[in-house]
């Protein structure tokens, strides 16, 4: 459907996986809605674990494994969209990075969905222009627990901000998302315009579901629902 970006489910279902005693190293994460298949790399590669988030499927990363695919259309934010996220996020004190896209070739322009290590809290960043830098809630979830978020950007600046089912305050506005183009997606880290794949993630993420255009009503209850039951149980 138009509307579908991506949707990665951490269930084996849709994992390829290496065993690697005594875990399992995962090759590629492949998209439920399209098919597209996230790749890892070598030693970058990521954990599954199969009771990592309230007894759900999940991927671990290590603050250096990654999953990447380049130029996939799904990945693109542009106009209104939706993004959702299920995670769990041990003690951390750095920036780091769920996901993140950046175009290929210059003029070098982005966002990464990060856990701000300062606030500790979820935020956006648009690479480009500005390079600015968006809270998407005041408190604090720096706390190992299992979470649930989900981001509504309903107009050109403004975002409706969603943790565990409920709806928060932002810390400001987004600036327009509409240049974005395919790039180069990352799961777990994000890319430099050097350009080198880092990653930089250290937690558990079970899904991430991004839409293309703004969910209201009962298809944004039905997803909140979705990722509520996977994080919280």
């Amino acid at each position: 459907l138009p509307s579908q970006g991506f949707w990665l489910d951490a269930h084996p279902d849709f994992l390829s996986t290496t065993f690697s005693d005594p875990d399992y190293l995962v090759d590629s994460w492949t998209d439920r809605f399209t098919g597209e298949v996230f790749a890892g790399s070598g030693a970058a590669r990521p954990k599954y674990v199969s009771e990592g988030i309230n007894g759900h499927h999940a991927i671990q990363f290590d603050g250096s494994d990654y999953l990447e695919v380049v130029s996939f259309a799904g990945a693109d934010l542009v106009d209104l969209w939706t993004i959702g996220m299920v995670w769990r996020l041990p003690t951390e004190t750095g920036t780091t990075q769920f996901f993140s896209n950046l175009r290929i070739g210059a003029p070098w322009e982005g966002y990464r969905y990060q856990y701000d290590g300062t606030g500790e809290y979820p935020s956006i960043r648009k690479l480009g222009s500005g390079y600015a830098s968006y809270a998407l809630d005041s408190a604090t979830y720096d706390d190992d627990a299992p979470h649930s978020s989900i981001m509504v950007k309903t107009g050109t600046t403004t975002f409706d901000f969603y943790v565990d089912g409920v709806k928060t305050t932002s810390g400001g506005t987004i600036t327009d998302f509409n240049t974005e183009q395919a790039g180069y997606t990352v799961i777990g880290g994000s890319r430099s315009t050097g350009p080198t794949t880092v990653g930089t993630y250290t937690g558990y993420i079970s899904d991430i579901v991004v839409y293309k255009d703004a969910k209201s009503g009962q298809a944004l209850n039905d997803l909140a629902l979705y990722l509520d039951g996977r994080a919280l149980g």
